[in-house]
């Protein structure tokens, strides 16, 4: 029943962030920034400041995001072809999360553990389905705490990210790729989307706890 109520929980929880975050987009999705960039092009702007970056940005069908490992700005075409506030925001996430990773010890941190974390991630898996076909708690039990450290980690480092938005929106206007009365709207933009990560964390985990509600 505890299971079950954590499950429903996290459930409304993540249904009222996508509500919010939809009704963010939608207002700010709306509205053009005063410099009339592409969400492609602020990137090209923000890397062509750092002479040392040499990342590639591309076009992705997904959601908008960086690639530690292949060192690759990935945009969703919103994000690539709009010259919206919130499409200018998400991409100079993006941007700057690639520039911070040679000079923060962080994203280096984080880049030497992302494979293990993926490795935690699949046996995690394992472990739940194992517990699943074999009807054995135990397997469930490691799945869910190998889950867990990846979990905290994440949430770590979504709490890097949004601790270093006001100095990324400060930068943009410091700049000029950004007007200063964008900034409180830009940083807005770029809050909501660090939310987003929340969401697609708080999905696995109700993936990990429907597999062991039969259990209870």
């Amino acid at each position: 029943m505890i299971i079950l109520i954590i499950y429903c929980l996290l459930f409304f929880i993540s249904l009222i962030i996508n509500i919010y975050i939809s009704i963010v987009e939608k207002g700010y999705k709306n509205k053009k920034n005063k410099k009339e960039f592409t969400g492609c092009e602020l990137s090209h702007e923000i890397l062509d400041l750092y002479s040392n970056n040499n990342s590639y940005i591309l076009l992705t069908k997904g959601d908008s995001l960086y690639n530690s490992l292949r060192d690759t700005i990935k945009l969703d075409e919103y994000s690539f072809d709009e010259s919206s506030l919130y499409a200018i925001a998400v991409s100079a996430l993006k941007s700057y999360e690639a520039i911070d990773k040679k000079n923060s010890s962080v994203y280096k941190n984080r880049d030497k553990l992302s494979k293990l974390v993926f490795y935690m991630v699949v046996l995690s898996y394992i472990m739940i389905i194992m517990g699943t076909l074999l009807n054995e708690f135990t397997f469930s039990v490691i799945g869910i705490a190998l889950i867990t450290v990846v979990t905290l980690y994440d949430l770590y480092l979504i709490n890097v990210y949004k601790n270093n938005i006001p100095k990324i929106v400060k930068n943009l206007s410091s700049n000029g790729l950004i007007d200063k009365d964008e900034k409180t709207d830009i940083k807005k933009c770029m809050e909501v989307e660090s939310l987003r990560s929340l969401t697609r964390l708080i999905s696995v985990i109700n993936t990990l706890l429907d597999a062991l509600i039969p259990y209870e």
